[in-house]
């Protein structure tokens, strides 16, 4: 039977672990997401983050920690006032863009560079 002692021992050595191997780290964010900032690394796709349902504010917060997390954020279904308040958070040493007919925020390190993968993207119609 195990002792407390074995147990706590256990517990630290996963805990050092998931830390050592971002594929399966997950990031808390207050009480508003739970973030996936392994998921590029096991998956070759990045998390995007959904605004849609989230107020602004929310989800500036979720933004700026996947930015200091990963590197980069990627927002979906966005609109200006999505917009402004990720810009007022001012991330240190990061660039910020829009795109208003797809509704997509860049939110990225300036010194971030995506890792080529090879992947091709092809365009089929019927």
């Amino acid at each position: 039977m195990a002792t407390r002692d074995d147990l706590a021992r256990f517990d630290a050595g996963f805990k050092g672990l998931t830390n050592r191997t971002s594929l399966l780290a997950i990031k808390r964010v207050a009480r508003i997401a739970h973030l996936d900032v392994g998921r590029e690394k096991r998956k070759g796709l990045p998390e995007i983050i959904l605004a849609e349902g989230k107020a602004p504010q929310e989800v500036a917060e979720i933004v700026e920690a996947m930015v200091k997390t990963t590197g980069r954020a990627i927002v979906s279904r966005a609109t200006r006032k999505h917009l402004r308040p990720i810009r007022a958070r001012r991330i240190p040493k990061s660039s910020i863009q829009f795109f208003g007919r797809s509704g997509i925020i860049l939110a990225k390190l300036k010194s971030y560079r995506v890792k080529q993968t090879g992947g091709k993207v092809r365009h089929y119609s019927s």
